[in-house]
């Protein structure tokens, strides 16, 4: 019943919800692997952002991705050299493989998470039959 109201929800806010939930995990490697995850998830969405809505320009032989809106050309000026901040190919190749490594890890969390449940489901059923 769940998967469909999360299927609808925006990577932000699933991101988000991990992460306040996260901190209720009580083991403490569950809570680092699942805030690990989140990091490098949040990671590739902000680099996939950039990939989308940045042209790519042919500066000095080398491709970039430079802001166009003024919004974002704001977000990415640097007061010292007025000119907006580029982002390379190479840091998206680098988000491609942290993307990559996000996704196994994100494959294991459900394992896990599915072998809990399984369990809750055990534990409950037992308690039910003792009372039984």
């Amino acid at each position: 019943m769940i998967e469909p109201v999360v299927a609808t929800l925006e990577p932000v806010r699933k991101i988000e919800i991990l992460k306040e939930r996260a901190s209720f995990i009580r083991n403490d490697v569950w809570r680092k692997r699942l805030t690990a995850f989140v990091t490098k998830v949040e990671s590739v969405f902000r680099h996939r952002n950039i990939a989308c809505h940045m042209p790519a320009i042919l500066e000095n032989g080398k491709w970039t991705l430079t802001p166009v809106s003024a919004a974002k050309i704001l977000k990415h000026l640097n007061i010292e050299e007025p000119k907006a901040t580029r982002v390379s190919f190479n840091d998206l190749k680098a988000a491609i493989s942290t993307g990559e490594r996000a996704l196994a890890e994100g494959l294991d969390l459900v394992i896990n998470f599915r072998l809990v449940n399984a369990e809750l489901v055990k534990k409950v059923a037992q308690k039910q039959s003792a009372k039984d």
